[in-house]
């Protein structure tokens, strides 16, 4: 990725990073378990609306389960694959101004200066999820699914104490 465009004037890049696809893509695998059962059930209900409007019944009932076969095929596989291409366009940078995420040209950033505390949410032994909040918890940026997080959290940690933030986030 080519930070350099979106750098300010005398901005330095010091970290830059992407999700782990992995991680990433199937950390909601709780709701692709819930999803299963519900195309299958919507699936079993569309077959037999079929059956019975073969037999006689009204044409519109193989039409009542569609939703649930939507919502069902979107909870099980169809949230992956989107997981998935937007994981191909998601990077992070963190700057000796800024924290920057770079989604699909959609550039957001937060001043170090202004963050108030982070929080960093462990995968893994070496893979993690930070959150960092500035100000107050309505402006945060997520770095999801990172590797290595402390090299990170260093930096972070390195500008709120230059900045006089305190490092433990508010009770």
């Amino acid at each position: 990725m080519n930070w350099h465009e979106y750098l300010l004037a005398g901005e330095t890049l010091h970290w830059e990073g992407c999700p782990m696809p992995r991680c990433y893509v199937f950390k909601r695998w709780k709701q692709t378990l819930f999803g299963i059962p519900i195309l299958a059930l919507s699936g079993y209900w569309f077959f037999q609306g079929m059956r019975l409007a073969a037999s006689g019944y009204p044409s519109w009932l193989p039409l009542l389960p569609l939703p649930f076969i939507v919502a069902g095929y979107y909870l099980s596989i169809g949230q992956l694959f989107s997981a998935r291409r937007r994981w191909e366009k998601l990077f992070y940078a963190i700057s000796d101004l800024r924290v920057l995420r770079f989604d699909n040209h959609c550039v957001t950033a937060l001043e170090l200066c202004n963050i108030s505390y982070f929080k960093l949410n462990f995968h893994g032994k070496q893979l993690g999820s930070l959150e960092i909040f500035a100000g107050s918890t309505e402006h945060r940026l997520t770095l999801e699914c990172i590797e290595y997080p402390t090299q990170a959290t260093t930096l972070l940690e390195t500008a709120m104490s230059r900045s006089g933030q305190r490092l433990a986030a508010p009770e």
